[in-house]
């Protein structure tokens, strides 16, 4: 039986286990997963498979035959699809964001993105 999280092709990467720690926050909960997701998908973008991380995670960890096109909320509002009840976001790295003199560490925001088959048309949208 596959993992719910495993693809079947030669780039296949299980993903990691997630967090669990309490002194976190959920956001950065999230960012600690991703740094996991991150370094197993590492390789693949080394040897040159995919040329970004989040190309490499999208393909390799969230893809799979029903996820095949990932949108932002606003994007898939824009188009007239709403996001399924109870469905999570995917989350990638954002672009990084340059460090200021009060910030200790640079910062690199998530980005949230939803698949094809977590949206559905909006009813103002199936209407027409």
């Amino acid at each position: 039986m596959k993992k719910k999280n495993q693809v079947t092709n030669s780039n296949t990467v299980e993903a990691p286990a997630p967090v669990e720690t309490k002194t976190l926050t959920p956001i950065q909960e999230k960012r600690e997963q991703l740094r996991k997701y991150s370094a197993a998908v590492k390789p693949l973008v080394t040897e040159g498979k995919f040329k970004t991380v989040n190309a490499a995670i999208i393909a390799t960890i969230f893809r799979n035959e029903l996820h095949q096109i990932f949108k932002s909320f606003d994007q898939w509002k824009i188009e007239g699809f709403k996001v399924k009840k109870g469905e999570k976001a995917f989350c990638v790295w954002g672009a990084p964001v340059a460090k200021n003199e009060n910030e200790e560490e640079s910062f690199f925001p998530i980005k949230f993105l939803f698949s094809n088959a977590q949206v559905e048309a909006s009813k103002k949208e199936a209407q027409a």
